[in-house]
């Protein structure tokens, strides 16, 4: 099926998107610093019976912003929400790793009964960072950093390296010519594009997320249905943590452990991964609501 890119206008800027297939509505975010693409391997083969939105937030992808643009949780939910009330969506579930975990957690809460389900893919953690957080955040501040990044040293040693894409993939086999077309070679040669993953970085507060477990907070408002999808080599969110983090979840409904695979369980497990997405949409029958009308022009 082709996909189309389009824009959706938000006061700061315009969120690219595609929209495939047919059937009850899944949302796919994603999370830094990759891009909506990060799902081409989930996609093609859940098209078939849903229909898929899959969407850049403001920062990551095809999106474009304004040098006012709110690039904080609440921003991207307020973002997603517009985009969503313009497509009439009534009812889906959501989808998104990394970063896109901790917005579709706040989407989650704010939209209620909206959300049928909420599948999240090693997401941050309240009360946890990513390691080397700090290197990255000085690294994306400025022209400097894209300057250092596309160093032959930096690109051959550093890129590969556990710094960087060897905390995202255990098979480093996997960091292929289309990988680094859709993700690598953008940052390292699009001004743009490393700018707008800085702004994404600056914006996202990790104090928020740790708000995430209080009493009253995102977790315990989230009506969905919960799954949580995580590869067990991950080490920027562990698989250690992501169970504790699986207490503070009311509605869960099961934690599955994908080997083989660290951070980027989907790229590096697509089937095993797939799998799991559907018994979770398919257990909860009352995905198929006949109200779930989309506007696709």
């Amino acid at each position: 099926m082709q996909h189309i890119t389009k824009f959706h206008s938000v006061p700061e800027g315009h969120l690219a998107y595609e929209i495939s297939g047919e059937g009850p509505a899944i949302v796919f975010l994603p999370g830094w610093p990759f891009n909506r693409h990060t799902y081409r391997k989930l996609i093609p083969a859940l098209e078939a019976e849903f229909t898929c939105i899959n969407i850049d937030t403001l920062g990551l992808g095809e999106s474009k912003w304004e040098n006012q643009a709110d690039f904080s949780i609440a921003g991207h939910v307020r973002h997603v929400k517009s985009l969503l009330s313009s497509l009439k969506v009534n009812h889906y579930s959501l989808l998104a790793f990394d970063s896109g975990g901790a917005i579709a957690r706040a989407l989650a809460a704010e939209e209620g009964d909206k959300v049928l389900n909420l599948i999240l893919l090693n997401t941050d953690i309240p009360g946890k960072r990513p390691p080397w957080l700090p290197i990255y955040r000085l690294m994306f501040s400025g022209t400097i950093g894209r300057r250092l990044l596309n160093l032959s040293f930096v690109k051959k040693y550093v890129v590969p390296s556990n710094l960087m894409l060897g905390l995202a993939f255990k098979d480093m086999r996997l960091v292929d010519r289309e990988f680094r077309h859709l993700f690598v070679n953008p940052m390292l040669s699009q001004a743009a594009c490393f700018d707008g993953l800085g702004r994404y970085m600056r914006g996202f507060d990790y104090k928020e997320v740790d708000l995430f477990t209080r009493e009253n907070g995102v977790h315990q408002s989230i009506r969905a249905q919960v799954h949580l999808i995580w590869g067990e080599d991950d080490t920027v969110f562990p698989l250690k943590d992501a169970r504790k983090m699986a207490n503070t979840l009311p509605t869960l409904t099961g934690l599955h452990a994908i080997p083989d695979a660290k951070l980027l369980v989907h790229e590096e497990q697509p089937e095993r991964v797939l799998a799991v997405i559907r018994r979770c949409l398919y257990d909860r029958q009352s995905i198929k609501l006949p109200d779930s009308q989309f506007c696709l022009a």
